[in-house]
C-alpha cells in the first residue's frame, strides 16, 4: 500500500510540472478492485500513464511514462519511453528507447526512417536491443492499379509484412499497444524481436507482397517468403471482397497459402441482409492428400446490426478446439493463442453506444455478455452465461473523460469494479 501512495504522489507530481509548462499532452490513471465473497476489497490494479510532447521544427519529442502498482507486482515506476518523430527534407522517421526503471537497465532502441524517389518509397529500421542488433530494409511502389511491397531483414524472426504492420504503423505508434494484447505489449516489441542474442548480424528472410485488383475481386493479394533456415518458406494467394453477382452475398477473404510439403485454405464468407451483417466463418476440408476438397466446414457466426445509434453484436464460435474468441470478440486460430487476450467462452452477444454528453463531451458504453454455451458441466448460468464485462465513458469537454467498469461473474457476482481518468492538454 505505501507503494501505491508513492505511485500516486510521482504521478501527481509530474502532472503538475506537465500542467505547468507550454506543453501538450495526456494523464491517464486506471484503478481496478477486486470484491472478495468474504466482502473484502483488495488492489487489482493501479496504472497511470503520463504523456508529455514538445513539438518544435516539424519534430515531436514525446516522453511516457508508465507507473504500475498491482496485486502481484508493486512495480512502481515500470517503464519510461523517449520517443522523437518527424521530417527532414524528404526523409521522415522516427526513434524509440525504452528504459526499465525497476532495474534499472535499457531494453530497446528502434529508430526508422524512409525516403521517396520516383515513386518508389524506401524504409529501414535499426533495432538495438540488450546483446543484440536487427536490421530490416523494405521498399514499396505502385504501377497502375499493381503494389509491390519487398523486406530483408537481418537477425530479425520475422518481417514487417509477415507481423501485419506497415512503417507508419510502427513509427506512428511505438509506445501503443499492439493488437488487442492483453498483456502490455507494445508496438515496437510486438514488430520486431531478434532471432538470436548477437551484434554479429546475418540475413535471416526475405518476404514480398503483390497486391492488386481482378475482374470481380477487389484485391488480390500474392505473398511469398523466404528464410535463412529453410529457403523456401510458403507462397500465400489471397482474394478479398469477391463480388458473386448478387447484393447479399460476397467472399470476403479466400486464402490459399503453399509450403514445400503442406496447403492450407480458409475461407470467410459475408451475408449483408438489409443493416443486419450475418458473416459465417467457413473452413474447408481437404482429402488426405491435401489436394482435394471434400467439403466445408462452419466454424462461427457472427451478427451485427446498428439501430438508432446502437450496435448490437453476436458471436458464436462451434469449433472450439481450433479456434477461440478474443476479448473483443474477434476470431482466431487456436495456434495464435498466446497472442491475443484468449477468453475461455464461445459466445458474445455485446451492446455498444455512443452520443453526445454534457459540455462538448461524448458519452459510451459497451456491455459485453459472455456464455459457454458448448460447456458440458460447471455451467449453472442462464443460457449459459459466464461473464459481464461494463464499461461507461463520459466526456466532459474536450479535455476530460471519466470512465466507470465493471465485471460480473456468475460464480461471484461483482467481482471487480474501476475507475478511470483522461486528462488531455
Amino acid at each position: 500500500m505505501k507503494k501505491a501512495l508513492v505511485v500516486i504522489i510521482m504521478v501527481l507530481g509530474l502532472g503538475a510540472v506537465a500542467f505547468a509548462g507550454p506543453l501538450s499532452g495526456s494523464w491517464f490513471t486506471l484503478l481496478r478492485l477486486d470484491l472478495t465473497t468474504a466482502g473484502d476489497v483488495d488492489l487489482n490494479l493501479l496504472f497511470s500513464e503520463l504523456q508529455v510532447d514538445y513539438t518544435v521544427g516539424g519534430w515531436t519529442f514525446t516522453s511516457v511514462s508508465d507507473f504500475v502498482a498491482s496485486s502481484t507486482a508493486n512495480t512502481g515506476f515500470a517503464d519510461q519511453y523517449f520517443i522523437a518523430t518527424g521530417t527532414i527534407g524528404a526523409f521522415s522517421g522516427g526513434s524509440f528507447l525504452n528504459f526499465d526503471p525497476t532495474a534499472p537497465s535499457f531494453e530497446k532502441w528502434l529508430t526508422g526512417g524512409k525516403v521517396s524517389i520516383a515513386g518508389v518509397t524506401l524504409y529501414g529500421f535499426f533495432d538495438l536491443e540488450a546483446g543484440g542488433t536487427g536490421w530490416l530494409f523494405g521498399a514499396e511502389g505502385s504501377a497502375g492499379d499493381l503494389t509491390i511491397r519487398a523486406e530483408t531483414y537481418f537477425n530479425l524472426q520475422y518481417s514487417l509484412i509477415y507481423a501485419g504492420y506497415t512503417f507508419d504503423d510502427v513509427v506512428g505508434g511505438f509506445a501503443d499497444y499492439a493488437y488487442s494484447s492483453c498483456d502490455g505489449t507494445i508496438i515496437a516489441d510486438d514488430a520486431f524481436a531478434l532471432a538470436t542474442q548477437t551484434c554479429s548480424v546475418a540475413w535471416s528472410g526475405f518476404d514480398a507482397e503483390l497486391t492488386f485488383p481482378f475482374a470481380c475481386i477487389s484485391e488480390v493479394v500474392v505473398d511469398i517468403s523466404f528464410n535463412c533456415e529453410d529457403g523456401f518458406d510458403y507462397v500465400k494467394f489471397g482474394a478479398n471482397d469477391i463480388v458473386l453477382g448478387v447484393d447479399w452475398l460476397t467472399i470476403d477473404d479466400f486464402d490459399i497459402m503453399f509450403t514445400t510439403q503442406t496447403k492450407s485454405v480458409t475461407l470467410d464468407i459475408d451475408i449483408a441482409l438489409g443493416g443486419v451483417c450475418v458473416t459465417p466463418y467457413w473452413e474447408v476440408n481437404k482429402n488426405s492428400g491435401g489436394w482435394g476438397i471434400t467439403g466445408f466446414e462452419l466454424y462461427a457466426l457472427a451478427l451485427e446490426y446498428t439501430w438508432n445509434g446502437i450496435t448490437f453484436k453476436d458471436v458464436t464460435l462451434f469449433d472450439t478446439s481450433g479456434y477461440f474468441l478474443d476479448s473483443s470478440g474477434d476470431i482466431y486460430l487456436m495456434k495464435y493463442k498466446a497472442y491475443y487476450c484468449y477468453v475461455p467462452y464461445d459466445e458474445l452477444f455485446e451492446i455498444t453506444a455512443e452520443s453526445d454528453s454534457c459540455c462538448g463531451g461524448a458519452i459510451s458504453f459497451d456491455v459485453k455478455n459472455w456464455f459457454d454455451v458448448g460447456a458440458e458441466e460447471g455451467v449453472t448460468g442462464i443460457f449459459g452465461w459466464e461473464e459481464t464485462d461494463i464499461s461507461v465513458k463520459v466526456g466532459i469537454g474536450s479535455g476530460f473523460t471519466l470512465g466507470l467498469e465493471a465485471k460480473v461473474t456468475d460464480d461471484n457476482g461483482v467481482e471487480r469494479i474501476g475507475v478511470s481518468g483522461l486528462v488531455v492538454w
